[in-house]
Formats: C-alpha cells, structure tokens, sequence
C-alpha cells in the first residue's frame, strides 16, 4: 500500500477488488453498554437508599414530642426469580423492610418511652443481569432522555 493513499486495495474472491478506506481492523470489541445501568442500580440499592432515608429521617410532629427515627433498611428474597416471575406475568421484586425506632416523649412528665418495629414499605423492583426490569411478566428496560434545559436548543 502505497504511504500516501488514504485507502487500501482489498481482494473480494478471485477477481474482484475494492477500496478499503477504513482505518481500523474491522474486529473491534463491543463495550457493556448495560454496566453503567447495572452498577448505577446496584449503587442506589446499597447506598443510595440509605442516603434517601437519611434525608428524610427523623420526622417530628408539630409539637416536638413525637419522633420516627430511621435506623436500617433490607431487602428480603424475592418471592419468584426472573425466570419464574415472567412465566407466572408478575413483577421480579423483593420486599424492603425498614426498621423504625418511636420515640413519645410525655409532654407532663418528661418520660422517653422508645418502640422498635420493623416495617414493610413495600415490593422494590429488582434489575435483571441484562439491565432490564420484569413488570407484569414483560421485560422492560429504562431509556433515558435528555432533560431540555430553558434557553438551549437541541437539533
């Protein structure tokens, strides 16, 4: 091949030729376009729950004397596995639970009085290897969109 060519002459079959302007080996390894998904899922579901529950928590009442505190979250296992959720057409999800500590103070007296309860807040959606989601027995993946932002244009 000639240095200042910017292509390359290429057999295809017994007589014929082309032109191969490309640059690159036309072997090229796919990136996991899904992992930044997956790890964005797994990185809310250790700690970006935590963080959410710690904004909101503690919640007082108007008058100060009744306080919910938050104290740790969990997942159980789910009920079906993806396999079995998509054939029986309901969600692939595993219930969170929270344990919550009360905390009444007697408004007369001053007395603390403290309960512990774990709370079932409900069936949280779970990703599958792949990066999809099953709601209702189908599939489904999350497509993310472009926020327009005032006063910029997008063509």
């Amino acid at each position: 091949m000639d240095s200042n060519k910017a292509y390359r002459i290429v057999s295809c079959g017994k007589k014929s030729t082309r032109r191969d302007y490309s640059k690159v080996s036309g072997k090229l390894e796919l990136p996991n376009l899904v992992e930044i998904q997956t790890d964005s899922f797994k990185w809310f579901t250790r700690q970006g729950i935590q963080e959410v529950f710690e904004e909101i928590y503690p919640i007082e009442n108007y008058g100060k004397n009744i306080k919910l505190n938050f104290i740790r979250y969990h997942f159980d296992e789910p009920k079906y596995n993806a396999e079995q959720s998509m054939y029986r057409e309901c969600n692939y999800a595993a219930p969170l639970y929270a344990e919550m500590e009360l905390e009444i103070t007697d408004p007369e007296t001053g007395e603390l009085v403290t309960k512990n309860e774990e709370v079932y807040l409900g069936d949280f959606p779970l990703m599958t290897e792949t990066g999809t989601f099953i709601i209702n027995g189908a599939e489904r993946v999350i497509v993310s969109q472009i926020v327009r932002s005032p006063g910029a244009l997008f063509f």
